[in-house]
């Protein structure tokens, strides 16, 4: 699930919910628990993050992501979106880490792309 924080003043409304689209399918993405799913919505992943996922994917359960979108920049074709994550998981008992993420888009014909996610 993708919390809207309504702080952000983004003009650019269509734009922004079709970030917004590419985003819940990342969330979506990592709630699959499939790597292979992973690459379909960020294939330009590098390869030490494709196998950091893999490995935790092999160890973990039960992972439930929940992105909390603070901002999101557009400049012309690029976009850069700030979230708040929420990972909750099974790893030798239950656990819940939080991360902030800076996730990068660019806009492609088909749509909004994430090509970055630091």
């Amino acid at each position: 699930m993708i919390v809207e924080d309504n702080r952000d003043t983004t003009p650019a409304r269509g734009h922004r919910a079709e970030i917004e689209t590419a985003l819940e399918a990342y969330r979506l993405a990592i709630n699959s628990n499939d790597v292979a799913q992973l690459l379909a919505v960020f294939p330009d992943m590098p390869q030490e993050a494709r196998d950091s996922w893999r490995s935790f994917l092999d160890d973990a359960s039960n992972l439930m992501a929940t992105f909390t979108v603070r901002s999101v920049d557009i400049s012309g074709q690029d976009a850069t979106a700030m979230i708040a994550a929420q990972y909750a998981y099974r790893l030798n008992g239950d656990r819940t880490d939080r991360i902030d993420l800076v996730v990068r888009l660019r806009r492609q014909p088909t749509g909004w792309r994430i090509v970055a996610v630091n």
